[in-house]
């Protein structure tokens, strides 16, 4: 790979992405996520009701997350290969598929994107939010409320969950770590060689699957975060609204909770794609294998 080439994700094709694309395929395909992956939380958690078809259970979020992903996918693919966050990012880089020196400019962008994504969803619910915690006799600068813009870990048990008591946090880090490994396996294996290579159309849609399966795994644990800038950028919002503590670092059931959510997953794709590339790379096969009877 040259200097300046860097990988699409679940791709074999390499990029030389400038400045300006880097910027823009991040930023948008970020604030897309955030905007509608929360925004479809957000009206899920405050329309919510128990007679409620619409909203009704985990599945309008997760197909809101996977078609989110893969709506931003196909916008910034050719721009800048399509992170939109660190972990992606840093386990490229560190099995020789990402310039390092193209790392801190990718997750400044990131965090902009879901940062920005965030502070549009502010703008629109933050009536609606307070109304939610009147209506759940909640703080409205609590973990409950805060959880509808950022991840917790353990989930602080506000729409549908069971709450702290049923999770630690070495719970959640295992969680994030195992499902955001995961993810980067999927990412890498839809890219991996011409055999099992997807069309190019179907690649964004498959990894948007695959994150909406994981939410449905992982969200009633640790609110599915899989990616450090969708927890801090959001969290950092929260900051900005007065949550202190509440927004960083969370005072739930263990005070820096919110290492589960942004280390966890970093630990689960670094060592995923090293294993990967150990392990199942070197066993693909390089023409189709007829199928064993």
């Amino acid at each position: 790979m040259s200097k300046d080439a860097v990988v699409e994700v679940g791709t074999q094709e390499e990029l030389h992405p400038t400045v300006g694309r880097v910027i823009i395929g991040e930023v948008v395909g970020s604030f897309l996520i955030a905007f509608l992956g929360l925004g479809i939380g957000f009206t899920a958690t405050t329309w919510s009701s128990p007679t409620s078809s619409y909203f009704a259970g985990i599945w309008p979020t997760v197909f809101g997350w996977a078609f989110a992903i893969a709506m931003a996918i196909y916008v910034s693919a050719t721009l800048s290969g399509a992170h939109f966050n660190p972990a992606i990012t840093l386990a490229m880089a560190a099995t020789g598929r990402h310039p390092w020196r193209l790392v801190p400019l990718y997750i400044a962008c990131q965090f902009v994107g879901w940062f920005l994504g965030a502070a549009v969803l502010v703008a629109i619910f933050k009536p609606a939010m307070e109304l939610k915690a009147a209506e759940m006799g909640v703080d409205f600068f609590s973990e409950r409320i805060g959880s509808m813009l950022t991840s917790y870990s353990p989930n602080p048990g506000f729409a549908g969950t069971a709450g702290f008591e049923t999770h630690t946090f070495w719970t959640g880090f295992a969680v994030e770590a195992i499902c955001t490994g995961i993810l980067v396996v999927m990412v890498l294996s839809t890219g991996a060689n011409q055999v099992n290579k997807p069309p190019d159309w179907a690649g964004a849609l498959i990894i948007g699957t695959v994150v909406g399966m994981l939410i449905m795994f992982a969200a009633p644990i640790s609110q599915a975060s899989f990616n450090p800038a969708r927890d801090l950028g959001p969290r950092f919002m929260l900051l900005l609204m007065g949550f202190g503590d509440m927004a960083l670092p969370g005072t739930g059931v263990w005070y820096w909770s919110v290492l589960a959510t942004t280390i966890g997953p970093i630990v689960g794709a670094v060592i995923a794609a090293v294993v990967f590339d150990k392990v199942v790379l070197p066993r693909l096969p390089k023409t189709p294998v007829a199928a064993v009877v």
